[in-house]
């Protein structure tokens, strides 16, 4: 098998069979569960929401605004990664003002070594202050000890669930940590391992669907820092507030 593998999703019965498949080759358990973002971090992650969005807007800081505190999406002088965060974090705000919910699920790992990596799913948790609706959680347990884990938290079998995947805009992507192309996993783990994500990697990027891609996009975003708040085409994304940093919606 080529890897990484990527299988276009168009029904949740297809995604059903390719999921026992990963399960059985691999020997993982996938469940679903539906959590608000302030109870991953608190119920899985164990960790203080506040702390973790402070932390990775102050990233963005670091990275990107502390070589200028001015620049549109194509500066080659910044790094693309928080340009790409903080533009996905600029369209699900505008997504939430018009009352629209997330396109696509998160994707959780429990990894044999403790480590739970996120991905994708990890930049839309600093959205936990704004927004606060359950979020639908695919969860690919290597241990076989989710409920056992986790037992306050309800999850379904992957039969028991549903998740509309008509629109054709997903697809489960399997690769591998280490020799594969997932930094995000490759970080939570010291071995090769095979994963498996729900993704859009597929669909092209436009104006409205560029997320971490906004080089690619044919509009300017204007992003600055000023006053400790952070804009994107005048519209404020992040302030600093009583020293945290904080999403605002506004």
């Amino acid at each position: 098998m080529n890897f990484p593998k990527q299988s276009k999703l168009t029904s949740y019965e297809q995604f059903v069979e390719l999921s026992n498949d990963f399960d059985r080759r691999v020997g993982t358990k996938t469940v679903w569960t539906k959590l608000t973002m302030f109870d991953i971090f608190e119920k899985i992650l164990g960790e203080d929401s506040w702390w973790d969005i402070d932390y990775q807007i102050q990233k963005w800081v670091d990275r990107a605004f502390s070589i200028k505190t001015e620049f549109t999406q194509d500066d080659l002088d910044i790094h693309q990664s928080p340009i790409g965060k903080m533009n996905s974090i600029y369209l699900m705000l505008n997504d939430i003002k018009n009352g629209k919910n997330f396109y696509s699920p998160i994707t959780l790992s429990l990894f044999k070594n403790g480590k739970i990596p996120i991905h994708p799913g990890a930049t839309r948790l600093i959205l936990a202050d704004v927004y606060n609706k359950p979020v639908d959680i695919c969860i690919t347990d290597y241990n076989n000890n989710v409920r056992k884990r986790f037992p306050n938290i309800k999850f379904w079998e992957v039969e028991d669930y549903y998740f509309d995947f008509s629109d054709g805009m997903h697809e489960l992507h399997e690769d591998w940590t280490w020799t594969g192309h997932c930094p995000t996993y490759a970080d939570a783990t010291d071995v090769d391992v095979q994963i498996k994500q729900i993704s859009t990697y597929m669909i092209p990027t436009t104006n409205d669907f560029s997320f971490h891609h906004p080089r690619d996009i044919t509009t300017t975003r204007k992003f600055c820092l000023k006053d400790n708040c952070i804009t994107i085409n005048d519209m404020p994304i992040a302030k600093k507030i009583d020293n945290l940093w904080k999403i605002v919606l506004e």
